[in-house]
């Protein structure tokens, strides 16, 4: 997963940020019948294949503060970002996070350990919340 670079100099962590690479675009991933995405960067759209999300594994060590914003495709099927689930690491403080339209976004935060919700814009709820 490419990591929010470090820098050697204020001027160069502007330059990233103004060339628009704060967050980095990674493939569509159709979500696996054992419910668990391998994600690779710190976007990813979302397909259903199965309809939940239990657990989050990243193809590098993701550093504690490492974002990563999921958005449904469009054109496919809800898909659940579920929280707390058996062996899942994703914490939504106990609410699942359904992805219902296109465009619906869950933004996390790995502490460490898990995957922590920051915020979501769900079409269920039409809002903007901090998770």
């Amino acid at each position: 997963m490419p990591l929010i670079k470090s820098y050697d100099t204020f001027s160069d962590v502007k330059e990233h940020i103004k060339r628009g690479h704060i967050l980095s675009a990674g493939a569509t991933i159709t979500v696996p019948s054992n419910k668990i995405i391998t994600v690779t960067d710190s976007f990813h759209f979302l397909l259903a294949g199965t309809n939940q999300v239990e657990r989050i594994n990243a193809t590098v060590t993701a550093p504690a503060g490492q974002v990563l914003v999921l958005m449904r495709a469009s054109g496919g099927a809800t898909v659940t970002v579920m929280s707390g689930i058996g062996s899942g690491n994703i914490d939504l403080q106990g609410a699942d996070a359904p992805l219902n339209a296109p465009n619906d976004t869950l933004t996390l935060m790995y502490d460490g350990t898990k995957w922590v919700g920051l915020a979501s814009r769900l079409s269920a709820t039409g809002d903007v919340t901090d998770a």
